[in-house]
């Protein structure tokens, strides 16, 4: 580096100005290291649902998801802890491995026009994978003009073209390797998708696998070092898509008290028992709202007599919802739950 080069528009050849990482709010996606993993750590069976917080298995695909430890090779800078494997489910069923990010219409309308770039680490199990039947692997970034934020699993969030690169199996990498593509949004884009998987929809098994890892999306032509952001903002960031109560590394539905909420009658009886939630971030949307027992009983509360009991969530709002009880209270009567939270595309 000779240091600064000027041009009529810009500086090039400065990797910092502050002898630190460059300037921060670039990344566009979130969750983009896979720190959070906020409904659990590995599928259980094929899924086309979220797992990794902010990342989808497909529009109307399905993989297994599962977070693995970072193992160094290749050309990564090594600073993560964790990545996302992709893989095929050993059964007859048909999978399409597939992992992708939707990037909601408020955070695409400031891009509409512009030149962004996506990058990201890739290794794969093989550079044939054991189904070769799989085809080839693509990374790409694109665009739609769909309805703004229409649901990622009935929307091609590439409609409206995109660019990417493919490789043919044979020539999969199996170290980690840097994968750029640039791409120009157009002026009337709604939503923005970044994604990586396999051409066909086969029986694929556990070996068959992809890993990424430090995915970004950012303004101009060059992709610059991953941005290493505090997990608190990653955390507050995937919140505005799904929060619940249960700690951080516990999965919903687990069987539990710890982090329970609680909500007790004092000397009354036979009322209407209503409690409420506020969210931790307010809401991209008005989510799904679901209460579970600290059994882990989805749409039941845990009553101090030791049984469950039914609820009915009323309309949430993104900053808030409430619930009512299937009974009326009694004096002295209190109860506990968990809940979860969802709005993502």
């Amino acid at each position: 580096d000779t240091g600064i080069a000027l041009n009529s528009k810009d500086i090039a050849g400065v990797a910092s100005i502050n002898s630190g990482q460059l300037a921060g709010n670039r990344n566009i996606i979130i969750n983009g290291d896979f720190t959070l993993w906020q409904r659990g750590t590995a599928d259980s069976a094929l899924s086309a649902s979220y797992l990794a917080d902010r990342w989808i298995h497909g529009n109307s695909q399905t993989a297994l998801h599962t977070r693995q430890a970072f193992s160094a090779s290749g050309t990564h800078p090594g600073n993560s802890q964790y990545v996302l494997r992709a893989s095929g489910d050993g059964t007859s069923t048909a999978s399409r491995i597939y992992t992708a990010q939707g990037i909601e219409s408020i955070n695409c309308i400031p891009l509409r026009g512009k030149t962004i770039t996506m990058s990201l680490y890739l290794r794969c199990a093989a550079a044939t994978m054991p189904t070769s039947s799989l085809g080839n692997l693509t990374i790409w970034v694109g665009s739609t003009s769909a309805t703004a934020d229409a649901s990622v699993q009935g929307t091609d969030y590439s409609a409206s073209g995109n660019t990417a690169t493919a490789f043919a199996q044979g020539s999969l990498p199996t170290t980690w390797t840097k994968i750029t593509n640039t791409y120009t949004v157009p002026t009337n884009t709604n939503n923005i998708l970044a994604a990586v998987g396999f051409a066909s929809n086969v029986d694929a098994g556990t070996g068959d696998w992809y890993e990424i890892s430090q995915v970004q999306i950012e303004i101009g032509s060059t992709a610059t070092p991953f941005e290493q952001r505090l997990f608190g903002t990653e955390l507050a960031l995937c919140q505005r898509y799904y929060e619940k109560s249960y700690n951080a590394t516990v999965a919903p539905g687990t069987s539990t008290n710890t982090g329970k909420l609680n909500y007790g009658i004092g000397a009354a009886a036979n009322i209407t028992w209503r409690p409420g939630v506020t969210f931790r971030t307010s809401k991209r949307a008005d989510p799904t709202f679901t209460v579970r027992s600290t059994t882990g009983a989805s749409g039941n509360v845990r009553l101090n007599n030791g049984s469950d009991l039914s609820v009915t969530t009323e309309t949430p709002g993104d900053n808030a919802a409430s619930f009512y009880l299937n009974r009326n209270a009694s004096a002295g009567d209190f109860f506990w739950f968990h809940y979860e939270a969802d709005a993502e595309l």
